[in-house]
């Protein structure tokens, strides 16, 4: 298994938080306020699983050894990638206080943009910036990768109180 293999199976799950996001979207649209309860759920998916695991194992793990092996950290895709993920974080913050205000049409315009930005993001990582990086790394740094992983996941998962937990709904 290659490291980048273990974030674009995470992707597939990104994906379904999206896909619930979108749903919401119509929804909300259609009724005129937001579903509250499964919004927080979708909200808390998206900013732990997504940001707060899978990106930091991009930003802190995957990305630094990419440059380490050549790859250029500014001016390039992955100056790109990590302002996506900051615009996200941006998204994500607004459609919490969307939930907050019960601002139904701010959360649509914003959960919109967000699913947007993401699905061209994950595309973007699986299609044209993971090749890249694969060619950089060694089996080694892939083994490293991994472990690094893993790390990170159970630190994370012995931080989060239960209710977050990293799991899709």
């Amino acid at each position: 298994m290659k490291a980048t293999d273990v974030l674009r199976q995470e992707h597939r799950q990104i994906e379904k938080g999206l896909d619930d996001l979108s749903a919401l979207c119509d929804r909300a649209e259609k009724e005129g306020k937001i579903p509250l309860d499964e919004a927080q759920l979708v909200l808390a998916f998206l900013r732990n699983y997504a940001d707060r695991s899978h990106h930091q194992k991009e930003e802190s793990i995957l990305f630094p050894r990419a440059v380490e092996r050549g790859m250029p950290k500014f001016g390039g895709a992955l100056e790109v990638l990590e302002a996506e993920h900051e615009e996200g974080r941006a998204h994500i913050r607004a459609l919490v206080q969307a939930l907050e205000s019960n601002g139904p049409a701010d959360f649509v315009a914003r959960g919109r943009q967000y699913v947007q930005l993401l699905r061209g993001h994950i595309l973007t990582e699986d299609e044209e910036v993971f090749p890249m990086i694969e060619e950089h790394l060694s089996p080694a740094d892939t083994a490293e990768l991994l472990g690094l992983y893993l790390s990170l996941e159970d630190e994370l998962h012995q931080e989060a109180p239960a209710s977050l937990e990293k799991k899709h709904f």
